[in-house]
């Protein structure tokens, strides 16, 4: 009977150090699953790369079809027309011997008709050119306008209590009837002195300034100086 035990004690001895191998050995190889799954998780890969096969590149080209060419249909020449070539024929000399008689070349000689209102010289009685009504320059072929009344003008009361002296020039335009139409300043003076010029030169009356070439009136552009002087 303790024979039996004792075999009996072995065996399960034995089992269960086995048991514990098994359960150490499958704890080992979770662990060693574990870390590889954890390994696998952090390394990239490189992608593949996938070729075409031949088939599927044919299929990608892009065939171009290249329009014929077509060749221009050629110009037909056009004939040319033949004139008709004329030969002339020489005709012998009949005197060779004898020198050829020079023809002197043949002048065409028209008559040219004279109208019959042509005047042959200078004609008389040409009219004058046509004047310009505007006011002509006194000088060259104008002859200056003649004063026929004096210079009286009234010396101003306050210019003379100044002792104011000196010219008053005066642009005067003259008719053809020597009346003066207008009065301009060129270059006056004070105290009233201008005034008094300017109502001097419009009473007078001149004798008109005429052209030499036709001896006719012109309306003419003068230059009057009033003096203005204590005595």
């Amino acid at each position: 009977m303790a024979q039996v035990q004792s075999k009996y004690s072995s065996h399960l001895f034995d089992y269960l150090i086995e048991e514990k191998e098994e359960k150490r050995n499958f704890y080992i190889a979770l662990c060693i699953g574990i870390i590889f799954h954890i390994i696998l998780a952090f390394i990239h890969f490189p992608k593949a790369k996938y070729t075409l096969s031949a088939l599927e590149q044919a299929q990608k080209k892009v065939i171009v079809i290249k329009p014929p060419k077509f060749k221009p249909p050629e110009q037909q020449k056009q004939q040319e027309i033949l004139k008709p070539q004329v030969k002339k024929i020489a005709i012998p000399d009949p005197t060779p011997d004898e020198p050829e008689p020079i023809r002197e070349p043949e002048i065409d000689i028209q008559e040219q008709v004279i109208p019959e209102d042509f005047v042959i010289g200078i004609p008389e009685n040409i009219p004058p050119p046509p004047e310009d009504d505007k006011p002509v320059i006194v000088g060259g072929d104008v002859q200056a306008p003649v004063r026929l009344t004096p210079l009286n003008p009234i010396y101003p009361e306050a210019a003379r209590k100044a002792r104011i002296e000196g010219n008053v020039i005066l642009q005067l335009t003259i008719d053809k009837n020597g009346n003066v139409i207008d009065v301009k300043v060129l270059r006056g003076l004070p105290m009233g002195l201008t005034e008094v010029a300017v109502e001097e030169a419009k009473k007078q009356k001149f004798k008109p300034a005429y052209r030499l070439s036709t001896k006719l009136p012109v309306d003419c552009i003068f230059t009057l100086t009033v003096t203005f002087k204590i005595q």
